[in-house]
């Protein structure tokens, strides 16, 4: 659950700048290109809008949101006055949205807890209106990325280019898609491992940069 939470605050590094891509004409041309309408996604793009940037959102699914819009309707952030940016923006407006839906002192309302728990539909319908108030956000879903060398083209060690499988289309499934730079906001890392991003797994020990809490740890937990 952690780990989910932090992808609303986390946008992994972006993995290059290019100039453009003459081999072929792109199917879509953009200055960023996200890869998956995650938390993390949805973020990734509600941040680059903001600052005027033109955007794709690049979603395999029918539906956005990721693990909140598939089940995982409770975070368990226990000093949530620590809580901010895009992530506080969401649950404010899912408390918004209970309240208008059943009124203030609805058993709805007093469940949701400040809207830090949610049902499936809700967030989507959450992150579906912060999406659509970005006139700078394009969503295209039903597009597969394959996590294949052959599926991404670079120039040096520089992404320029990303090939994605239209699934709602028969004749020609595969789609170029070009931009100035590309963030991977899979769960999985699809898009940096194909690109051939150096990555680690698993947690350092303590010698290797000298942080306290690295390693493994037990501690007891005090409530």
């Amino acid at each position: 659950m952690r780990a989910a939470l932090l992808l609303f605050f986390i946008i992994h590094y972006p993995l290059c700048i290019i100039h453009s891509v003459k081999a072929q004409t792109p199917t879509y041309k953009t200055q960023v290109a996200v890869l998956s309408a995650t938390p993390a996604g949805i973020a990734a793009s509600l941040a680059a809008a903001r600052h005027g940037t033109k955007v794709l959102l690049i979603e395999r699914q029918d539906h956005i949101g990721g693990l909140p819009a598939n089940g995982l309707g409770a975070t368990d952030i226990h000093t949530r006055a620590l809580a901010g940016g895009i992530f506080r923006e969401f649950t404010d407006s899912v408390h918004r949205y209970y309240i208008k839906r059943y009124g203030a002192g609805s058993r709805q309302v007093q469940k949701c807890s400040n809207g830090f728990h949610f049902e499936p539909h809700v967030a989507e319908h959450v992150f579906e209106q912060m999406l659509k108030a970005q006139p700078n956000i394009t969503v295209i879903r039903g597009r597969r990325f394959d996590a294949l060398a052959d599926r991404v083209r670079k120039r040096d060690t520089t992404l320029t280019a990303i090939c994605v499988v239209n699934e709602a289309d028969s004749t020609e499934p595969l789609e170029w898609i070009e931009a100035t730079q590309f963030i991977d906001c899979t769960y999985e890392g699809d898009l940096a491992a194909a690109a051939g991003a150096p990555f680690v797994t698993g947690r350092e020990s303590r010698s290797k940069y000298g942080e306290e809490m690295a390693g493994v740890i037990y501690k007891g937990w005090k409530q």
